[in-house]
This record gives C-alpha cells, structure tokens and sequence, in this order.
C-alpha cells in the first residue's frame, strides 16, 4: 500500500486521529475543534506528501501533524467557539427595559419597544453569520478580537457585519414603511 492510499485510507476512518486531538488537547478543546483540526491535519498531510520521508510511520507523521495543527489552534485563541447570537436568547422585556432605561420619561416608549422587537426579528432572520457578526458588535465585542476568536479574517467578519447591517436597514425600512 502506498502512502496515498495510507492517507486516503486514514481520512476514511479518522477516529483515531480524532482520539489523539482530543487527547492532546485536553481540557480546552471542542469536538468541533478536534474535527477542525483533523481536517486541518490531513489537508497539509495530502499537501506535503512528497515530503514525507519515510523514516517513520505515515501515522506518526500525520499524527504529529496534527498535534501541531491542535497547538496552533491553542496558540492562535482558534479553540474558543464563536457563540451564535439567537433571538431566542435575548429576553425582550428585559432587553428593552435596559436600553429604554433612560428615557422612560419619553412618550414614545411604546414605539421604542416596537422598533426594538422589530430590530430583533429582522435580526433574527439574518444568515447565521451575519447574525452572528451583528450580535457581537451589539455586546460591544471588537471586529479584530471575533475574527481572531473564530479563526476567520478580519475582512470575512467586517464584510459578514457590513451585510447583516444593509440587510437590516433595508428590512427596518421596509417595517417602516408598512406600518406608516
């Protein structure tokens, strides 16, 4: 057997690889972070097989590999699993009780928690992540600091939260406009 079909025949079943990510990166690491990795793993195996010199196993290669992609996750804060924002989380009520705490004195609280619960569906119905963008400017998270925490680019994150505030816009608008 050569080694492209060691490695096929590995990234078939990768169990194995999956129990040493999981092991070398306990307590911090995620199901989904060991499967992330593994898939990391076995892409720049594939990539570099030509290198391989064979003076070991092509297990232990690739294992090696991994162990390193699993580090690096460590390393780069990639571990963290973004937290999807879902409107099911936010208590309206209670949400609207904070933001209109200053101006309850308004007669125009009850279009305020109108637009906000309208502002929350519109949210709601946004790609997961462009909901996910949106939600983490709302709790005041930095752009630089959720790319880093997801292990996207920066510029897939601000280009995620630029189209998740025009559709908002325009869906706000279009609310507005039907209940003008």
């Amino acid at each position: 057997m050569d080694h492209l079909q060691q490695l096929e025949s590995l990234a078939a079943r990768p169990s194995r690889l999956m129990s040493a990510a999981l092991g070398c990166g306990r307590p911090w690491i995620t199901r989904e972070d060991a499967e992330d990795a593994v898939q990391q793993a076995l892409t720049k195996a594939f990539i570099n097989l030509s290198q391989f010199r064979g003076q070991s196993k092509l297990t232990t290669w690739i294992t090696r590999i991994l162990i390193n992609e699993v580090l690096m996750m460590k390393r780069k804060g990639r571990v963290k699993r973004e937290r999807t924002f879902y409107l099911s989380d936010v208590n309206v009520e209670e949400f609207t009780r904070q933001i209109t705490a200053p101006i309850l004195l308004s007669e125009h609280v009850c279009d305020v928690k109108a637009r906000l619960a309208e502002a929350l569906a519109a949210i709601g119905q946004l790609p997961p992540e462009q909901r996910h963008a949106v939600g983490c400017i709302l709790r005041g998270e930095d752009m630089q600091e959720v790319a880093a925490r997801t292990g996207k680019k920066y510029t897939t994150v601000k280009a995620n939260l630029h189209r998740g505030r025009e559709k908002l816009q325009s869906q706000l608008a279009l609310a507005k406009g039907a209940g003008a």
